[in-house]
C-alpha cells in the first residue's frame, strides 16, 4: 500500500493489492503462510478508528484484500484518514506497513 487512496462515502470499499515487507536483515520476506493481519483508518480530525475486514488472496507472494460494506462505510465521517495495516507472524511478531492517506470525499450521486 502506497500513496493516496480516494474514495467515496456510501460506496463499498473493496482494494487488492500486494504487500511487501523487509525483515530485520532488510531482506524480502516472500512466504505469509501462518500470518494474520488486521487493517484501520484513523481520522486526523479526531482519531476515530474504523477497521476493514482483511482477508489473504495469496500467501506467496502475499496479495491481502481489504473490504468494508457500503452500510458500514457510510457511517464514516468525510475526511482524511491515517491507513495502514498490521501482519502477525505466526510466532507473534507484529509488522506494520507504511501509512497511506484514506480521503473519503462526498459521493455526489445518491
Amino acid at each position: 500500500m502506497t500513496g493516496r487512496i480516494n474514495h467515496k462515502k456510501g460506496d463499498t470499499f473493496d482494494w487488492v493489492g500486494p504487500i511487501v515487507l523487509t525483515d530485520i536483515d532488510e531482506s524480502q520476506i516472500t512466504d505469509f503462510t501462518g500470518w494474520s493481519g488486521r487493517a484501520s483508518v484513523r481520522s486526523k480530525k479526531n482519531g476515530e478508528v474504523f477497521d476493514f475486514s482483511l482477508t489473504w488472496e495469496g500467501r506467496s507472494p502475499a496479495v491481502i484484500r481489504l473490504r468494508a460494506e457500503a452500510s458500514y462505510n457510510d457511517t464514516w465521517p468525510i475526511g482524511h484518514y491515517d491507513m495502514d495495516a498490521q501482519l502477525i507472524t505466526p510466532n507473534g511478531d507484529v509488522i506494520s506497513t507504511p501509512t497511506v492517506l484514506f480521503v473519503q470525499s462526498q459521493d455526489v450521486t445518491q
